[in-house]
């Protein structure tokens, strides 16, 4: 109903040392081995992403699962090794059964920078 993939919920959330969220898009985000990147898109659209470890990022828990707390869908991934990885996230139009619905896919693509 929030619009995450995952309705997994997370009881003890992981503890992020960088945090993004969809306003950020388009950035480059620098970390460093060891950091945990936490994306954090809003509730009120549909939201979708990687739903695996890409490159040197290792992804932590349910991809996209809903927090209350922060209203908003959540992805965490753990800086594992050095390098550059691109993520990309894609929002549509929440809509319900029946309603007509606009139909459109907008794209927030990230640049991980690990030293």
């Amino acid at each position: 109903s929030q619009g995450c993939p995952s309705s997994a919920i997370v009881t003890t959330p992981i503890k992020a040392t960088i945090t993004v969220s969809g306003s950020s898009k388009d950035a480059t985000i620098n970390a460093h081995t060891g950091d945990v990147i936490e994306f954090r898109f809003p509730f009120g659209k549909k939201w979708s992403g990687p739903r695996a470890s890409q490159g040197g990022l290792d992804l932590q828990g349910p991809a996209g699962y809903a927090s209350k707390v922060n209203s908003a869908c959540v992805w965490d991934f753990a800086a594992k090794s050095a390098g550059t990885t691109q993520l990309t996230f894609n929002s549509q139009p929440l809509c319900k059964r029946g309603e007509l619905c606009p139909q459109y896919i907008a794209t927030f693509p990230f640049t991980v920078q690990v030293k």
